[in-house]
């Protein structure tokens, strides 16, 4: 079982290509955290090269998840999975279970123990107490954990709540710019006066420059003595 498992690492080339799939190796950039560098630290293992009782080995190797994104993208077609399980295998003969992981196996172990945890959880839920002592440790994320599975405003409907009032606040925002756009599209961009917009409807003469569509009363307002005319003269003032 075990050397079966290790000869499904034999196809690696070491091409990289895993990196980019791998959850881990993406949130700490360390290569031992990447199934290249765990493959590396696999085949040291089956060797003899790392025993069983290095803590380094056993940390990278159980920060894995487990969840074989890097198969679909491996070229090569490397089982990375079954080389996981074997070495995991050979550490759990050489060194058993964390005493924290026996404690879980025994409250899940259907005596009958997990109902009354859960009967527990709750009603520790209920005291408002995990959401004040979440954070990011083991016990505090567990803290917020429990908090984030109720029906209060850390919890799903709380959420639930959050994400609609998210949804609505985007769409009229949107809505609202795109009304803008419109009316700057309709009338031109200005700082309030719309020139454009204005001289379309004939309220202001034609800036140089730009093109007036219509021949309407525009044309026929008398451009004030002194003002800039359209070539960049200026019209003399009558004496």
């Amino acid at each position: 079982m075990s050397d079966a498992g290790y000869s499904a690492l034999d196809p690696c080339v070491h091409c990289g290509f895993c990196l980019p799939a791998c959850p881990t190796y993406l949130a700490t950039g360390d290569e031992a955290d990447s199934p290249r560098g765990r493959i590396v630290l696999m085949r040291a293992l089956e060797r003899g090269e790392l025993g069983a009782d290095d803590d380094a080995l056993v940390q990278h190797l159980d920060a894995c998840l487990g969840c074989r994104g890097c198969e679909p993208v491996c070229p090569s077609g490397v089982g990375y999975g079954r080389g996981l399980e074997a070495a995991r295998s050979q550490l759990f003969a050489a060194r058993g279970s964390p005493p924290l992981a026996r404690l879980v196996l025994g409250v899940f172990a259907g005596n009958g123990s997990g109902g009354r945890c859960f009967t527990l959880a709750r009603l520790l839920r209920m005291t408002g107490v995990p959401r004040w002592l979440a954070g990011g440790g083991r016990v505090t994320f567990g803290m917020g954990m429990l908090a984030a599975s109720g029906r209060g405003e850390w919890g799903v409907e709380g959420r639930e709540r959050r994400e609609r009032r998210g949804g609505r606040e985007g769409r009229e925002g949107r809505e609202g710019r795109e009304g803008r756009e419109g009316r700057e599209g309709r009338e031109g961009p200005g700082d309030g006066l719309s020139s454009r917009g204005e001289e379309r409807r004939g309220i202001l003469p034609a800036t140089p420059g730009h093109s007036q569509r219509s021949s309407g009363p525009a044309e026929k307002i008398p451009r004030p003595l002194g003002m800039t005319a359209p070539l960049g003269m200026t019209v003399p003032l009558a004496r």
